[in-house]
């Protein structure tokens, strides 16, 4: 059912792994997010603390320099008829991944802009719950990261969505949706494909 929903141009990206240390802060060196510890020592953010699935496909865009590797035992392609590059529909979960690409540059607060508006025309009358507004590093690059959900057709769905732009390229959204009662347990599958994901720079 909600392979059905048309989500616009809306947008996805990593939970951040854990460090041996206590994180103090992230800051953004060379576009690429680093972590601060509390012991005076620094990493580069991995991209989430799963690892990159064994058995792979690699999916690449033609627009933008990135490319994903999904496990095709358990993610197929999916058609939603939306703005997406590549749609892909989990096997087993009632799970979507879209991966977005636009040819024009836009700014990471306008692509914010852009997911909330696209997700309110989506929902009418109904009101979106911003749940989670910070960044992320994808890849070792930096992404706008927001989490929301909404009503959308009576169903209530939530959004994880990482949004970046690469100068001179393009602008890339990644979008993972699930109905919002199987959002915390797709958190393990959602990692994986952040993992799966290579920014090429």
């Amino acid at each position: 059912m909600i392979r059905k929903l048309l989500i616009g141009a809306t947008f996805l990206t990593a939970l951040a792994g854990q460090a041996l240390a206590d994180e103090v802060a992230r800051v953004e060196v060379n576009g690429r997010m680093v972590i601060l510890n509390d012991d005076n020592s620094w990493e580069f953010a991995s991209d989430t603390g799963a690892t990159r699935p064994s058995n792979c496909t690699e999916i690449k865009s033609t627009v933008v320099p990135v490319s994903v590797c999904l496990d095709p035992d358990k993610w197929t392609l999916a058609n939603l008829n939306g703005a997406e590059e590549h749609g892909f529909r989990h096997k087993e979960h009632d799970l979507y991944f879209l991966m977005i690409t636009e040819k024009t540059v836009i700014e990471k607060p306008a692509l914010k802009k852009a997911a909330i508006t696209n997700a309110q025309s989506a929902a009418g009358l109904n009101k979106v719950n911003i749940l989670k507004d910070d960044s992320a590093s994808v890849g070792g690059y930096p992404f706008g990261h927001i989490i929301y959900n909404t009503l959308v057709d009576g169903i209530d769905i939530t959004y994880d969505n990482y949004y970046t732009s690469f100068p001179d390229q393009g602008s890339l959204q990644l979008v993972i949706f699930t109905g919002a009662k199987e959002f915390d347990a797709a958190a393990p599958v959602i990692s994986e494909v952040i993992a799966g994901m290579n920014v090429n720079q």
